[in-house]
């Protein structure tokens, strides 16, 4: 019996501390690591919110490579669109009419009639597409329905009244 209690007596005493390290309970081991746990925390929340702000910084910068890859291609269709009918027009009999429904407006849209080539500008860029006709446009905007007539030899691009 003797040589049981010689052995409990070994494990609490102050000396023999470190065989019982793991072990420790209680306020004491809490006190030591206190310090250490927060820090952890600390850089651990920070990390975390270095990756959330790098996702939403990338996904911003899709996001809005996006919307002007979708506004260069709406004004490449309209202009292609528009040019379509021109030459579809040109290439019919005379006194013939074609019209179509085009919704093309907002800020910084504008359309442009050159020799041979309509241009539709779109913010900072612009589309264009080219024309075999002669044509005289009347219209200065995009929107609603637009009639192409052919005259003579050349086309008449007018606003039109919907069917």
């Amino acid at each position: 019996m003797g040589k049981f209690f010689s052995r409990v007596h070994l494990f609490n005493t102050k000396s023999n501390n470190s065989l019982m390290g793991p072990l420790k309970l209680g306020f004491n081991r809490r006190k030591e690591v206190k310090g250490q746990i927060s820090l952890e925390f600390i850089i651990a929340i920070i990390f975390v919110l270095a990756i959330l702000l790098f996702g939403v910084f990338i996904f911003q910068n899709r996001t809005l490579v996006n919307q002007n890859l979708a506004q260069t291609w709406e004004a490449d269709n309209v202009a292609h669109r528009v040019a379509r009918n021109i030459n579809n027009v040109y290439l019919m009999d005379n006194n013939t009419t074609l019209s179509e429904y085009i919704y093309f407006s907002g800020l910084d849209k504008s359309i442009e009639f050159g020799e041979h080539v309509i241009r539709i500008y779109n913010g900072q860029n612009y589309s264009d597409a080219p024309l075999l006709a002669d044509f005289n446009a009347l219209i200065t905007d995009l929107n609603g329905w637009i009639e192409f007539k052919k005259i003579g030899n050349q086309v008449i691009i007018d606003y039109g009244v919907g069917n």
